[in-house]
C-alpha cells in the first residue's frame, strides 16, 4: 500500500482555489455576477441576478413613447442567464425579441376588471374606488390571460441598456450603475 502523494494531495483544493481565481477574474473583467461562475463573491456582494436590470425606452408604431418591462419577454432560463453576464450582444438579441411582440399597459388586466366591476354596479360611486392610474404608460408583452378587446402595441425602435442596482450604505439608499453602453434596435424598412 503506497501513500497519497503530493500531487494527490494539492490536486482538489488546487481546482478549488483556481476556479475560485477565475470567477474573480471574470467578475471583475467581463461583468460576470459574483454570485455565479463558480466563485464565493456571494459572499462579500449583493451584486446578485435580482439586481441587474434593464432599462428598456420604446417608440410604438404609431410614434408614441413608452417603457417597457424588457425581461418580461424572455423566459426565467434566458432572463438568469442574461443577467450573470449582461452583454451588448444579449441587449441587441433582447431588442430584436422586443420588435417581434405585441405590448400592452401594465394596468390592462385592473383596467379590464374596473369596467366589468362599474358594469355590474352602475349605481356606484367608482370616482376615488380604484386610485390612480399611472402605470398606463408602463408597457409589458401581452399575455394569453389578457382580456381580448386589451388595445395592443408594437413597437418600432428600442433602447436598452444594462444596470446595476446597489445599496448605498452611506446614503442609505439605492443607486444604479449602468453596465456598458445603450443599445437602440430598429425595424428596418422592407
Amino acid at each position: 500500500m503506497s501513500g497519497i502523494t503530493a500531487f494527490e494531495r494539492w490536486l482538489a483544493p488546487g481546482l478549488l482555489v483556481g476556479v475560485a481565481v477565475v470567477q474573480i477574474i471574470i467578475s471583475l473583467t467581463q461583468n460576470l455576477t459574483p454570485w455565479k461562475g463558480g466563485g464565493f463573491g456571494m459572499f462579500a456582494s449583493t451584486d446578485s441576478l435580482s439586481m441587474r436590470v434593464v432599462s428598456c425606452e420604446a417608440l410604438t408604431s404609431d410614434g408614441r413613447e413608452i417603457l417597457v418591462d424588457a425581461l418580461d419577454a424572455v423566459g426565467s432560463d434566458r432572463r438568469d442567464t442574461m443577467r450573470s453576464m449582461p452583454s451588448k450582444r444579449s441587449l441587441v438579441w433582447l431588442g430584436h425579441l422586443l420588435l417581434d411582440r405585441e405590448f400592452v399597459p401594465e394596468s390592462a388586466r385592473r383596467n379590464a376588471a374596473e369596467e366589468r366591476l362599474k358594469n355590474e354596479n352602475p349605481d356606484l360611486d367608482w370616482s376615488t374606488a380604484f386610485g390612480d392610474s399611472r402605470s398606463d404608460s408602463f408597457y409589458r408583452p401581452i399575455r394569453a390571460s389578457d382580456p381580448d378587446d386589451v388595445e395592443s402595441a408594437t413597437l418600432s425602435r428600442v433602447k436598452l441598456q444594462w444596470w446595476r442596482v446597489s445599496y448605498d450604505g452611506e446614503g442609505g439608499r439605492l443607486r444604479t450603475t449602468s453596465i456598458g453602453e445603450p443599445v437602440t434596435v430598429e425595424l428596418r424598412a422592407p
